[in-house]
């Protein structure tokens, strides 16, 4: 699946429901969704960058500002402007969103698409998200392994690492699952420490996230 094509994928499943991009970290779903959101079409394009602090007011507070509305925040007043302009939301890293305030989410999700606003979510799961209503999926491809492998070790070259990485560099990829900026990181951390190590450390840090997601 090539780049022209997600794209092209995107831009028809807006019109029919809120779109998840969802792939592994550094694969490119925010460059993606920067693209969508620079095209000239879009009057109003509201950026969300999720937390684990986050809140959809968050959102309506955009919108709110944007509109230049009077009254204190309010979602009704908010959603009933929304026909009038054409609207892009972006929900980016929507991964880090906390379970207590998924419903929140959710809920003003729905609003926003049924009053013509297009939504578009990044995230590296659709873990939680399977039941919003009319949710398109989209997935970003990984690099393969062998890609990834030789990736490595022309990083390898390109940082000047004096270590021989030709037998660790199919690990390094696996280890970091094909995620080119753990792999820069891997490599350029093994000019320092043995490789073995670094790649002990890629399997602590996705323990790390898996736990939290």
């Amino acid at each position: 699946v090539g780049h022209l094509d997600i794209l092209n994928r995107l831009w028809t499943n807006l019109d029919e429901g809120p779109v998840l991009v969802r792939g592994v970290s550094g694969v490119g779903k925010t460059r993606i969704a920067v693209e969508i959101a620079r095209d000239k079409k879009w009057e109003v394009v509201i950026w969300h960058r999720a937390s684990d602090r986050s809140r959809a007011e968050e959102i309506l507070v955009s919108l709110h500002q944007h509109f230049r509305l009077t009254d204190s925040p309010n979602r009704r007043n908010v959603l009933a402007k929304l026909r009038e302009s054409k609207i892009l939301v972006v929900i980016d890293n929507a991964e880090w969103i906390s379970e207590s305030h998924l419903d929140d989410y959710q809920s003003l999700i729905f609003d926003l698409f049924s009053n013509t606003a297009k939504v578009l979510l990044t995230t590296t799961t659709d873990k939680h998200w399977e039941d919003l209503y009319a949710l398109r999926n989209i997935e970003v491809p990984t690099i393969t392994i062998d890609d990834a492998q030789s990736l490595v070790l022309i990083m390898k070259r390109v940082f000047s690492v004096k270590r021989n990485l030709q037998d660790y560099a199919r690990q390094i990829a696996i280890s970091a699952r094909q995620h080119p900026g753990l792999m820069q990181w891997a490599v350029r951390k093994c000019d320092i420490l043995e490789p073995q190590t670094v790649i002990n450390d890629l399997a602590h840090i996705y323990s790390a996230l898996e736990q939290h997601l």
